[in-house]
């Protein structure tokens, strides 16, 4: 018999001991007939074979080394690493150059090169598995507004573009914000003005008649009225600087409890 960790070739005198690399083949424990090069993945010492631990690789049978980046990773007994998938980043090990799987990225954030990154603001989108953030196109905005600015997951239409009474509602930067007519704005402001002064006073029975007299047709506030609760649902910290500063319009018919800031 060879004995164990040696092996014997046909015609060979004396038992024959495995290099480095090397890894023992052929017959049994005893009677190893012959050798082969160490599998991929792993070293071979004394003609026995050891798999590389997951993060580590191995190519030529000596040694095994760090997976290298996290673009990268090694599950255990690889020859090579392995590369990250687009919209995926990788995890597990010790650190970057020692990985051992990957995820799939998730909705908010967009992964590249095997790293993580918040999606970047309100203006973008990232759906799950994103490698790249997706811009809002103009007439959608992202959503949802509860999330911080920088892990929008994805993008509404805004309502069609409408100019009801001098509200319009439009989206800008990613997110919808409502545009009021300023002239419209002082003219109501200025009979609502009026209007309270007089009820303090007693004087007049509807609002209506004083707006009358402030030259704003009735049906033209009551048609702002009724659209500003629709408008004034799908508004958010609007960054525009064009937008005017905060407006109270009331609701129809008016009472001071359900007044509706209707821009910001």
């Amino acid at each position: 018999m060879c004995g164990e960790g040696y092996y014997c070739p046909a015609g060979s005198g004396s038992p024959v001991a495995p290099n480095p690399g090397q890894q023992l083949a052929g017959g049994g424990t005893t009677t190893r007939t012959h050798v082969t090069s160490c599998d991929a993945g792993y070293t071979c010492s004394g003609g026995m074979p050891s798999a590389c631990p997951a993060g580590r690789y191995g190519s030529d049978g000596l040694s095994c080394v760090d997976c290298g980046s996290p673009e990268v990773f090694c599950p255990g007994a690889t020859g090579s690493p392995e590369r990250v998938r687009e919209g995926h980043f990788s995890v597990g090990g010790l650190g970057n150059t020692t990985r051992t799987g990957e995820e799939e990225c998730v909705a908010g954030t967009y992964c590249s090169s095997g790293l993580v990154y918040d999606c970047g603001s309100s203006s973008v989108w990232c759906g799950d598995g994103a490698s790249n953030p997706s811009a809002a196109q103009p007439g959608m905005y992202t959503t949802p507004s509860s999330v911080n600015d920088t892990r929008r997951t994805g993008v509404s239409q805004c309502e069609p573009g409408e100019v009801l009474g001098h509200v319009r509602q439009c989206c800008s930067l990613g997110n919808p914000v409502v545009v009021v007519d300023i002239a419209l704005v002082w003219q109501v402001t200025i009979a609502l003005l009026v209007y309270a002064t007089h009820v303090l006073l007693g004087g007049m029975a509807t609002h209506l008649d004083w707006l009358r007299l402030m030259s704003v047709p009735s049906v033209q506030l009551d048609t702002i009225a009724r659209r500003v609760a629709s408008v004034a649902r799908h508004m958010c910290a609007a960054r525009a600087t064009t937008v005017p500063p905060a407006v109270v319009v009331p609701s129809y018919p008016c009472s001071v409890s359900n007044w509706l800031v209707v821009a910001r």
